[in-house]
C-alpha cells in the first residue's frame, strides 16, 4: 500500500474547457484498412458499416474490397444492416449446422423472407452472391419497409438479356436509383459474383434510401429513422462547446489512498476483516501480470476485506467528492455482460463521519473500454452533509473495498484501486436576466443582462491569485461586442452589460470565463446563449415576471402527472380526472412515438387540452445505458439524436416540453446537460426543457443553473426516512432556489409507497399530500409534477389501493385549481404578520377579484396555534374548514391549524397600496461585482469612468433611491469621487423599506 496525502497529480488536460473540436468528431473510428482508400468509392460505405460492426476487415489490416461474398458471409451483413430478429420457422437448411457461426444468420435471413435458400433444403452455404441476387435481396427489403424507389433515368444495360427474369426489375430499379451501380461500357454483368467493396456501397445506399424514407413520414416515421448515421453540424458554437464524457481521469485529483497488491504491506490502512474464501492476492493477477487480487464470484455475498483510514482534521470536508478508480476483469460470467448485473461486482469506497455514523457509499459505477479484458472502473460521490447537524465533522473515516454478489460463477480481477478527492471545474454560471432562455424582448436597453459567477473552489486548489475573470459578448463569429475583466476572484461575482447596442433579431454569446494571469491560458469557459427579439415576441410556453408559466399565451399554475407504463390508459385516466394539464410520461421516448397505442395516446390527449412533455433521454454519455447507447455511440451522435427527436416533436400541437434528465450529478454531467439544453433551445425556442434534481448542491452553487430552462426538485419527503418529513419541502426549495437563483422552479410531489427505505412505508395521507402540494405553491413553485401513476400499481401502498390514492391526489389537484386565479394573481399582496416563531408555518397573501387570502399550512408535528394580524380585517373565514375567526381589539386573529393542516383564509378588505420593498438585483453596466451574495458587494470599475450605466430590479409599485435620491430603475449615474454608494427600496404605502450599501473600488 502507498499512501499519498494530499499529492496533487496535475493532469495534462486539466486546464482545458475539455470539448473536442469539430475536426475530431466526424467519426468514431479512424479506418485503418490499408487497401481502403479514403478518396475512393467504397470509403464511407465500409467506415460506416465497420463502426456498426455490420462488415469487419479480413484482418486488422485488409478489408479486401475486391475478394467476393459468399452467401452465408452476405447473410451476417443483411441479419445486422437491416436488424432482423430469428423468427420460429419451419424452415431446416441440411448445409446449416446449429453450430456454426453463421446458422442464426442464415436462418434469420430466410425466415424474414428477404434471403431464400437456393433450394428447400439448403442455403448454398460456400456459395458466392451473384450481383443480381443482391439487387433482389435488396429490392424486397425495401418493398418490404414500403420505401419509393423514383428515377427519371431508366438505365437499358447492354447486357440486359444476360440478366435473369425474376432479377430484372431489381436490378433496373436499384441502378436507375443509384443504389448499385452497373460496370464500365454499360454492362451489368448479373451473374457476376458481387465483391465486398460493391456489397458494403450497395448496403450502404440501401439504408440510405430508407432513412430518407423514414424521414419524410416525421415523427411516426418508425424506430430506424434514429439509427446512425445522422445529419449534425461540425462548425457551429455548438459543436465548439461538445463536451468530453466525464472521465475522472480527465481531471486533477488528491489522492488519499492506493492498493496496488504489491506488497502486504498496507501502511496506515488497517484491514478491518480477514480475506472470506474464494479470495487470493498473488503474482499474475493484477493488471499486466502484476501482482494483484483475484475474487470467485459465487464463493459469498461481500467476499473482499474492508481497509480503513482516517482523514485529518481540514484533510476532507462535506460537499467535496470522492473517487474511487480501479482496473478490474470479470472471467467466465456471461451474465455479467449481459446484463445489468456487472455493478454489483465493484470496488467501493464507504465514508463515516467523526461520531462513526454511516454517511454515504460510492454508487453507480460505470466502465471505460477494456485493455486485453481489463477496464478502468469509475465511481463518484459527494461527502453529504449531516442531517439536521449545524456541526460539519471534524475528520471522516474510510473504508475501502470491493463488492461482488448474486454470481453463480465467474472470477473478478482487482488492481491499483485509488481514492482521492476530484476537483471539478472551479466555476458554474447563472444567466441572472433575461432568465428565461436567454430571450431579451424589445429595446430594454440598459443593464438588461446579468450574469452570475461562482467560484466552487474552497480549498482554493486553483490558486485564486492567479486567475483573472472576463465576461464578454460575442457574435456568431466570435467578435467581441462588449467586454468586462477583473483580476479579483470572488465567490461569488455579477456582471452586467446593455442590449442597447445589440441589433434586434440576433443571437449573441454570453462568455464567463477564468485565464490564469502569468499565461493567458484558459482555465474554464461557459457560454449562454442570448436572443434578442420585437418587444411582442411571443414563445408557446414562457415565463414571466411575475414567475408565472406563460402557455399559449394564458398564466397558468401547471399540474402535470409522471407515468411511465400503459400509454392509452394511463391518458384516459388523466382525461377523466380533469385536472392535470401535462401527462409527463417517460414511455415518450424516441423509439416509442411511431407505435400506433402512443400515437392514440397524444391525440387523445391533444383532443381533451391535455399536453405531453417528450423525454429527450435522462442519461449522459458517460452514463448512457438502453437504446441510446445503441444509437447514439458518440457524442457527436447524441447531438444527431437529439436534433431528430426534437425536429419531428416540436410541431406536436400539444407539446409542453421535453424531459431533459432526471436526478444526476451536476458536477459529472452537468457540462453534458447544458449542451443538450443549447442543442433543444438551438431548434426550438417555444418549449422549455425541464429535469428533476433531487440535491440542491449548496457547496456548488449554481451547478444545475444550465442544465434545463426549468428546474424541478424533489425533495422525497414521504419515504419513511426519519430525516425526511414534511417539513422539508419548503426548505429545500428554497435552498434550491438560493443555490441557483432567478431560475424557474417547480416542485414534484412524491405520492407513492417507496418501498425501498424503511420505517412507515406508506403513501401521503390526503393531508400530507395537501400539505406538500400548498408548501411548493407558497414556496413559489411555477408548476407541480405529482410522482406517479405506474408506482401505484408497481409500489402498493398497504393502507390504500391505487384507485384510492389516485381519487385522494385528483381531489387535491382539483382544490388547487379552484385556486389557480388566486395564485396567480399579481395584485399587490395583503401586509400580515405573524406573531413569534414563523418556521412552523408557512404562509402566502394573495389578492384577487377584491378579496383578500391568505394561504397557510402547517409543517410542525406539535404547534397548532399562531397569532396573525391583518389591516383593517374584523372576521376572515376558512375555506377549508369552515371556520370563522373574529380578530382582537389590535387586529389580531389566533387562528387553529392541526398537525400538517392546510388552510386557504378568505376575507374581506379596502383597497390598500402595497408594502413591499424589495430590492431583487442592482447591478453596474460592464463592471464585475465581486463578492454579490455578501452583505456589502463591492463593485471594480475601470479607474478612467466616471459615469456607469445601472440597472435595478425592485417590488412593483416600489420606489428606488440611490444616495438618498429617487432615481428610475434603469438610467446612469456619476461616480466621480464615491467609493460606495446606497440603495434604498420603499413600498408604495411608506411603511417599508430595504437599504444595501454597494462598495466601489476604481482599478
Amino acid at each position: 500500500m502507498k499512501k499519498k496525502l494530499i499529492s496533487v497529480l496535475l493532469l495534462a488536460l486539466m486546464c482545458l474547457p475539455l470539448s473536442v473540436s469539430a475536426a475530431e468528431t466526424k467519426t468514431t473510428t479512424t479506418l485503418k484498412f490499408v487497401d481502403v482508400k479514403a478518396n475512393s468509392e467504397e470509403y464511407d460505405a465500409v467506415l460506416y458499416l465497420f463502426e456498426k460492426e455490420i462488415m469487419n476487415g479480413k484482418s486488422k489490416t485488409q478489408f479486401c474490397p475486391q475478394d467476393n461474398l459468399k452467401r452465408e458471409e452476405f447473410a451476417k451483413i443483411l441479419t445486422k444492416a437491416f436488424d432482423l430478429k430469428e423468427k420460429s420457422s419451419s424452415l431446416v437448411y441440411g448445409d446449416v449446422a446449429d453450430d456454426e457461426w453463421y446458422a442464426s444468420f442464415a436462418k434469420a435471413a430466410g425466415a424474414s423472407g428477404l434471403m431464400i435458400g437456393v433450394s428447400e433444403d439448403r442455403f448454398g452455404v460456400g456459395m458466392e452472391l451473384s450481383r443480381q441476387d443482391l439487387a433482389v435481396v435488396l429490392k424486397r427489403f425495401l418493398d418490404k419497409n414500403e420505401v419509393p424507389l423514383k428515377s427519371d433515368n431508366v438505365i437499358i444495360y447492354a447486357d440486359n438479356n444476360e440478366i435473369s427474369d425474376y432479377a430484372k426489375e431489381a436490378v433496373s430499379v436499384l441502378s436507375s436509383s443509384g443504389i448499385i451501380k452497373g460496370k464500365e461500357n454499360n454492362m451489368w454483368h448479373p451473374k457476376e459474383n458481387i465483391t465486398r467493396a460493391d456489397a458494403a456501397v450497395a448496403v450502404y445506399n440501401a439504408l440510405k434510401e430508407e432513412r430518407k424514407h423514414l424521414d419524410s413520414l416525421g415523427l411516426y416515421g418508425g424506430e430506424k429513422q434514429y439509427y446512425e448515421p445522422y445529419d449534425v453540424s461540425t462548425d457551429d458554437r455548438i459543436a465548439e462547446s461538445m463536451p468530453v464524457p466525464f472521465d475522472a481521469n480527465l481531471w486533477p485529483t488528491q489522492e488519499f489512498a492506493s492498493i496496488d497488491f504489491e506488497s502486504d504491506d498496507y501502511g496506515v490502512l488497517k484491514k478491518e476483516s480477514g480475506f472470506d474464501v474464494g479470495v487470493t492476492i498473488g503474482d499474475g493477477l493484477g493488471f499486466d501480470g502484476s501482482r494483484g487480487l483475484k475474487m470467485d464470484l459465487g464463493a459469498a455475498e461481500t467476499i473482499l476485506p474492508t481497509f480503513t483510514f482516517t482523514t485529518k482534521p481540514g484533510e476532507l470536508d462535506t460537499g467535496d467528492f470522492l473517487v474511487i478508480t480501479a482496473k478490474v476483469k470479470i472471467e467466465n460470467s456471461s451474465v455479467i455482460k449481459e446484463t445489468k448485473l456487472r455493478p454489483l461486482c465493484k470496488p467501493m469506497v464507504t465514508v463515516w463521519d467523526d461520531e462513526g455514523n454511516y454517511l454515504t457509499e460510492s454508487d453507480k459505477p460505470y466502465y471505460n473500454k477494456d485493455t486485453d479484458g481489463w477496464e478502468d472502473f469509475q465511481a463518484v460521490k459527494m461527502i453529504p452533509e449531516k442531517a439536521n447537524d449545524e456541526n460539519p465533522p471534524e475528520y471522516f473515516k474510510l473504508g475501502i473495498s470491493a463488492y461482488g454478489r448474486s454470481f453463480e460463477k465467474g472470477t473478478a480481477y482487482f488492481d491499483d484501486i485509488k481514492v482521492g478527492i476530484v476537483r471539478f471545474e472551479p466555476m458554474s454560471t447563472v444567466l441572472m436576466t433575461p432568465n428565461y432562455k436567454g430571450i431579451i424582448k424589445g429595446e430594454n436597453g440598459v443593464g438588461d443582462i446579468a450574469l452570475r459567477a461562482y467560484i466552487n473552489d474552497k480549498s482554493n486548489f486553483y490558486n485564486h491569485s492567479n486567475l483573472k475573470y472576463t465576461a464578454q459578448i460575442t457574435d456568431n463569429d466570435h467578435n467581441v461586442l462588449l467586454k468586462t475583466e477583473s483580476d479579483v476572484i470572488a465567490d461569488a461575482m455579477d456582471v452586467y452589460f446593455s442590449s442597447a447596442t445589440l441589433p434586434m433579431g440576433g443571437d449573441y454569446y454570453l462568455e464567463s470565463i477564468l485565464t490564469y494571469k502569468d499565461t493567458g491560458e484558459v482555465l474554464q469557459n461557459q457560454e449562454w446563449t442570448l436572443h434578442k427579439r420585437e418587444a411582442d415576441f411571443t414563445t408557446v410556453v414562457d415565463f414571466d415576471k411575475y414567475g408565472r408559466v406563460v402557455h399559449n399565451g394564458v398564466p397558468k399554475l401547471p399540474i402535470s402527472v409522471y407515468g411511465s407504463s400503459n400509454y392509452t390508459e394511463e391518458a384516459a385516466d388523466v382525461i377523466e380526472a380533469g385536472c392535470f394539464d401535462i401527462l409527463n410520461n417517460n414511455g415518450f421516448q424516441w423509439y416509442t412515438f411511431y407505435n400506433e397505442e402512443s400515437q392514440k395516446m397524444v391525440q387523445d390527449l391533444a383532443d381533451n387540452d391535455v399536453s405531453i412533455v417528450a423525454v429527450l433521454g435522462n442519461t449522459s454519455m458517460a452514463s448512457t445505458t438502453g437504446e441510446v447507447t445503441k444509437r447514439a455511440t458518440t457524442q457527436l451522435a447524441r447531438r444527431g439524436l437529439t436534433e431528430k427527436k426534437v425536429n419531428n416533436l416540436k410541431d406536436l400541437p400539444n407539446l409542453f416540453a421535453y424531459y431533459n434528465f432526471d436526478e444526476q450529478n451536476g458536477q459529472r454531467f452537468g457540462r453534458e446537460f447544458a449542451w443538450m439544453r443549447k442543442i433543444v433551445e438551438n431548434l426550438d425556442l417555444d418549449h422549455p426543457t425541464i429535469c428533476a434534481i433531487d440535491k440542491t448542491l449548496d457547496n456548488y452553487p449554481g451547478i444545475y443553473a444550465s442544465t434545463s430552462d426549468f428546474l424541478g426538485y424533489d425533495s422525497y419527503p414521504i419515504t419513511g426516512n426519519e430525516n425526511q418529513t414534511i417539513s422539508s419541502v419548503t426548505k429545500k426549495l428554497e435552498q434550491g432556489k438560493k443555490a441557483n437563483p432567478n431560475r424557474p422552479y417547480y416542485y414534484i410531489i412524491q405520492g407513492f409507497y417507496y418501498d425501498t427505505r424503511v420505517g412507515d412505508l406508506r403513501a401521503p395521507t390526503e393531508t400530507e399530500f395537501r400539505n406538500m402540494a400548498y408548501q411548493g405553491v407558497i414556496a413559489g413553485a411555477c408548476m407541480l409534477d405529482m410522482y406517479s401513476l405506474t408506482a401505484l400499481e408497481k409500489r402498493p401502498d398497504p393502507t390504500a389501493t391505487k384507485e384510492e390514492l389516485w381519487e385522494r391526489y385528483t381531489k387535491v389537484f382539483k382544490e388547487i385549481n379552484s385556486f389557480e386565479p388566486i395564485i396567480l394573481s399579481t395584485l399587490p399582496a395583503p401586509y400580515y404578520k405573524l406573531e413569534g416563531d414563523g418556521e412552523w408555518i408557512k404562509t402566502m397573501a394573495k389578492r384577487y377579484n377584491g378579496k383578500s387570502y391568505l394561504f397557510a399550512v402547517n409543517v410542525d408535528t406539535e404547534k397548532q396555534s399562531a397569532k396573525i394580524y391583518l389591516d383593517d380585517v374584523e372576521t376572515i373565514k376558512g375555506l377549508y374548514s369552515g371556520k370563522t375567526y373574529q380578530s382582537d381589539k389590535d387586529g389580531w386573529f389566533e387562528i387553529d391549524l392541526e398537525k400538517y393542516e392546510t388552510e386557504v383564509f378568505e376575507f374581506e378588505q379596502a383597497d390598500y397600496k402595497s408594502s413591499h420593498a424589495e430590492l431583487k438585483r442592482f447591478g453596474l453596466s460592464e463592471c464585475v461585482m465581486i463578492d454579490s451574495e455578501e452583505e456589502v458587494p463591492t463593485f471594480i470599475v475601470s479607474a478612467d469612468k466616471t459615469e456607469v450605466e445601472y440597472n435595478a430590479a425592485i417590488s412593483d409599485f416600489a420606489k428606488l433611491y440611490i444616495n438618498g435620491k429617487e432615481k428610475e430603475v434603469t438610467g446612469k449615474i456619476d461616480i466621480s469621487g464615491l467609493s460606495e454608494m446606497t440603495i434604498k427600496v420603499a413600498s408604495e404605502d411608506g411603511r417599508f423599506d430595504t437599504e444595501r450599501t454597494y462598495k466601489i473600488e476604481k482599478k
